[in-house]
C-alpha cells in the first residue's frame, strides 16, 4: 500500500524558511592514543525538515484533517525534497503549530517539523 501524499490544494513551504539538518549526528569519534579516530555510525541518515507554509482558513482545515484523519498524526506521507525536487517520504515529528497572521485575507502561518526518511 502506498503512502498518502501531501494534499494538492496546499502550497509549498516559504522558500526563505526551508531548513534540512541531520536528525542525529552520523559521526562517532573515539579518542585514541595520538590522533582521534572517526567513523560513520549509520549507512542511511534521517533528516529533520523545518519549514513554514502560509494557509487560508480553508487550507488550514485541509491540513488539520490530513494530519489528524489521514495520517493519524504519525503515519508517513509522500511530498517533495525541496533541494532537488525529487519525491521524499516524511513523518511529522510534532503537531503543526498555527499562528494567525493579522491580514484581510485571514492567513495562517503554520510551522512544520518533519522527519525525512532515508
Amino acid at each position: 500500500m502506498s503512502n498518502p501524499t501531501w494534499p494538492a490544494g496546499l502550497p509549498t513551504p516559504l522558500v526563505a524558511n526551508i531548513n534540512y539538518a541531520p536528525l542525529v549526528d552520523p559521526i562517532l569519534a573515539t579518542q585514541m592514543e595520538g590522533a582521534m579516530k572517526t567513523r560513520r555510525r549509520f549507512t542511511a541518515l534521517p533528516e529533520k525538515l523545518t519549514c513554514s507554509v502560509m494557509l487560508t482558513q480553508a487550507q488550514l482545515a485541509t491540513l488539520q484533517a490530513f494530519v489528524k484523519t489521514t495520517l493519524s498524526y504519525t503515519l508517513p506521507f509522500d511530498w517533495t525534497d525541496f533541494r532537488d525536487g525529487t519525491a521524499a517520504t516524511y513523518v511529522f515529528l510534532k503537531t503543526p503549530s498555527e499562528q494567525y497572521v493579522a491580514s484581510a485575507e485571514r492567513l495562517w502561518r503554520v510551522d512544520l517539523e518533519l522527519m525525512k526518511e532515508p
